[in-house]
């Protein structure tokens, strides 16, 4: 029999072995306080003075953020908690493994090795977790990327070859998959 739900509360405060395992730029408080840091400067010198509503929004991208997390978690089905979060900070880390790594040549071996866990094992952790295959996210990664620097006038071709396809046509047919039009689109738009 599989153990009780965790509680968000008890899932926020009580578990000692549950650690921030996201990467903060990937995150809603990651991008707020991205912001932030832009005048901390300021802040500091008290030159700029603090809206209370900013705690609030900071507070509301905490819950939200770790809200995601605790679905993500429950949809673990090990006996123990224990083992649930063990699991869950393996997956956790093989993603921010992806999450950094996304632009190099790596593999379901080297990401299911980070993760310390068999391939077979990661693949179905990782699906479970995060509704969709390492493959499919490290090639959402990858693509997003790209729909970045093409924004920035990017050659389609050095983006092409920068997220390692082999050549214009993979690109184009990976990005129109993806997004529904074409690169040359994208741009145009």
């Amino acid at each position: 029999m599989y153990q009780d739900v965790v509680p968000f509360s008890d899932f926020l405060f009580d578990q000692v072995w549950m650690v921030q395992k996201y990467n903060v730029k990937n995150t809603s408080l990651g991008q707020a306080l991205g912001l932030l840091s832009n005048d901390f400067e300021n802040l500091n010198n008290g030159n700029i003075k603090i809206n209370k509503e900013l705690f609030y929004a900071i507070a509301e991208c905490i819950v939200k953020d770790q809200s995601a997390v605790f679905q993500s978690f429950n949809t673990l089905k090990s006996v123990k908690q224990e083992t649930n979060g063990r699991l869950f900070n393996f997956i956790y880390d093989a993603k921010n493994y992806i999450d950094d790594h996304f632009l190099e040549k790596i593999n379901i071996e080297i990401i299911a090795r980070e993760a310390k866990l068999s391939e077979y094992h990661f693949i179905r952790l990782f699906k479970s977790i995060f509704n969709t295959t390492p493959y499919k996210y490290v090639t959402k990664k990858r693509l997003d990327f790209a729909s970045q620097l093409l924004e920035h006038q990017y050659p389609i071709s050095n983006v092409a070859v920068l997220l390692g396809y082999s050549d214009i046509p993979a690109f184009s047919n990976a990005f129109k998959q993806h997004y529904g039009f074409s690169p040359n689109k994208f741009r145009i738009n």
